[in-house]
């Protein structure tokens, strides 16, 4: 992930949201990441965000004795600065099965993980943690919550302390954290309709910079409404209306079934938000369907 530091702080909400949305979707489907951190963490120049490189056979225990392990698994250039990300359950006296550990043990492991990585991201890439800091944060002689007394809102810092406890049974599940973001920290237009709208312009049929544009444009008035709550200037309107007529065949109200996972429990239903679009509903041909081959 590149610096945070030309970020707004908007722009770090948003990163922070997809980032909790995707650990979560992780999560649902009964798995586990194995190594968050910030060099995994992918950003397009249009602030969409992708969680790369599940790692599912790094070893879940590392030997306190043998911490080469680490350093050949989770640590290298590759983490910059030394940045350590991994949970301090990891580290035992005497070598576990990695087997051995449940699908909770392994999550609860990428929440505290999450956690470091918002941290960096509001706090303009200081790193909370380096080996021998999570190591003394483990035996009880190092205060992390320093670095966040400051960090506003405060729901969003009693987030990531709670994240990152040396308690793994103080972390949350992610679905928890996910209703915390929507309910006490982000805008509320994140979840009700922008996830779905950026999500959509990864669609094949978008993948040209016109199309996106397009797209855009046609749906200025929805995007207004969602961002300001305020009816439409007419400027804005008639922009709507004369420019890029040919792409009203991609209506969200289509193309949305065919992008979005089902059953997301962290945005509403986009249906809701066809009503600020007032086009009229004509049926896309079969050969123009969405859906992904």
């Amino acid at each position: 992930m590149t610096s945070t530091a030309v970020l707004n702080k908007t722009e770090k909400m948003w990163i922070a949201f997809q980032l909790v949305c995707a650990v979560e979707q992780i999560h649902s489907k009964g798995l586990y990441h194995g190594d968050i951190k910030t060099n995994n963490v992918v950003v397009t120049s249009w602030n969409w965000i992708f969680l790369t490189d599940l790692a599912p056979f790094k070893p879940i225990y590392l030997s306190l004795e043998k911490l080469g392990e680490y350093q050949y698994f989770f640590s290298g250039e590759t983490s910059g600065m030394n940045a350590c990300y991994v949970a301090p359950e990891k580290f035992v006296a005497t070598k576990i099965d990695s087997s051995s550990g449940s699908i909770e043990t392994k999550q609860a492991m990428d929440i505290f993980s999450l956690g470091c990585v918002l941290a960096e991201i509001f706090l303009d890439n200081l790193k909370l943690f380096d080996q021998p800091k999570l190591l003394s944060y483990k035996n009880g002689t190092h205060d992390p919550r320093d670095a966040l007394k400051d960090l506003k809102p405060i729901a969003l810092r009693d987030c990531i302390i709670e994240m990152i406890s040396v308690d793994p049974a103080k972390r949350k599940p992610i679905k928890e954290y996910v209703q915390i973001m929507i309910n006490e920290i982000i805008p509320s237009a994140f979840s009700s309709f922008y996830y779905y709208f950026m999500a959509i312009m990864l669609h094949p049929k978008l993948s040209s910079p016109d199309r996106k544009t397009a797209m855009i444009l046609t749906h200025l008035d929805a995007i207004w409404k969602c961002s300001f709550q305020k009816p439409v200037p007419y400027i804005v309107q008639s922009i709507n209306d004369c420019v890029f007529e040919g792409v009203r065949d991609l209506s969200l109200e289509y193309i949305v079934p065919y992008i979005i996972p089902t059953n997301l429990p962290y945005c509403m239903q986009y249906s809701g938000y066809v009503n600020f679009l007032n086009e009229e509903k004509i049926p896309i041909p079969e050969s123009e369907s969405m859906k992904y081959s």
